[in-house]
């Protein structure tokens, strides 16, 4: 099993880049259903929908997702054990191949980075396009992007096809060089 914790700004194209490999592995028998996407926020986002959140994600609402988020975590740490809970269950039952399991979690905060490198053996992975990097954005989740120091930088700077390139590199370097 691999395990890559992918962030990036908001629009930085972590959905993009995980798209794309989910997309390229399975073209591999080796791969094949056992790429997945796990985002830390993702439980914290359906708690918000039950109290009236509607998806949208306007400044306001990216800082009551990430306030949300650091509430759960001090009370139970539960962001962190529901990515750790869909780990186990997408590798582990099939755990005969569990070695060719690619994960990508999508985490921004630096200390939830830190356990998922040191849990799950991680190698971090930032995206970054320059454009972003200056904004000030309106919570501390989007705000701390750059205060963790990477495993792996991927620029997206140019075009979507220069940025696939960048993909690609990454993935001949940190997935399919053991093949």
């Amino acid at each position: 099993m691999k395990v890559f914790v992918i962030n990036g700004f908001p629009g930085s194209g972590k959905t993009t880049m995980e798209e794309y490999c989910v997309n390229y592995l399975n073209q591999f028998d080796k791969y094949k259903n056992k790429v997945h996407i796990i985002s830390s926020v993702d439980s914290v986002k359906r708690i918000a929908k039950q109290i009236g959140w509607n998806g949208v994600k306007t400044a306001e609402d990216r800082k009551f997702l990430s306030d949300l988020k650091k509430l759960l975590k001090n009370y139970n740490d539960f962001p962190y054990k529901s990515v750790k809970r869909k780990i186990i269950r997408a590798v582990y039952r099939d755990s005969k191949d569990s070695e060719n399991h690619i994960i990508f979690i999508d985490s921004r905060e630096p200390e939830e980075i830190k356990r998922f490198k040191k849990d799950f053996k991680a190698k971090t992975v930032c995206i970054r396009r320059k454009e972003l990097e200056n904004r000030i954005w309106s919570n501390e989740s989007d705000s701390n992007v750059l205060k963790t120091r990477y495993d792996i930088y991927i620029s997206n700077d140019g075009s979507i096809e220069d940025f696939k390139k960048n993909i690609n590199v990454f993935l001949e370097s940190e997935v399919l060089n053991n093949d």
